[in-house]
């Protein structure tokens, strides 16, 4: 349990720091016009959790050791967000290949090191 809160405590920083910080020019740049001005914080918990359930199953019970934890990570981060953003790239007009490409790196990276972390933790 607590290598899932961990997990979790780090990609509700993680997102954080993405969308009001490293990501928030692209991100207003390129779907600004989309964002609500009140993020509904259900819905993001719910993802959040999600995800951290996913990269514990999927990604962290695998990893025999840390670079693999890494390397897992990164490989679920790339699986979800490729599916995410394909998924908006093809239904959602202004959804551009600049956001979609930012995105998918970032939560790779993500992805990668809070499956790192948990796994340090576990």
């Amino acid at each position: 349990m607590l290598t899932f809160l961990i997990g979790l405590a780090a990609y509700v920083a993680l997102d954080y720091v993405w969308i009001n910080f490293l990501g928030k020019e692209i991100i207003h740049q390129e779907v600004g016009h989309l964002l609500t001005k009140y993020p509904d914080l259900l819905a993001g918990a719910i993802t959040w959790s999600a995800l951290t359930l996913g990269l514990y199953v999927f990604a962290l019970q695998p990893a025999t050791w840390w670079l693999l934890a890494l390397v897992y990570g990164w490989l679920f981060g790339l699986v979800n967000y490729t599916i995410y953003e394909g998924t908006n790239k093809a239904l959602i007009q202004w959804w551009t290949w600049r956001m979609a490409i930012f995105d998918i790196a970032w939560w790779c990276i993500a992805c990668g090191v809070v499956n790192l972390l948990m796994y340090l933790v576990h």
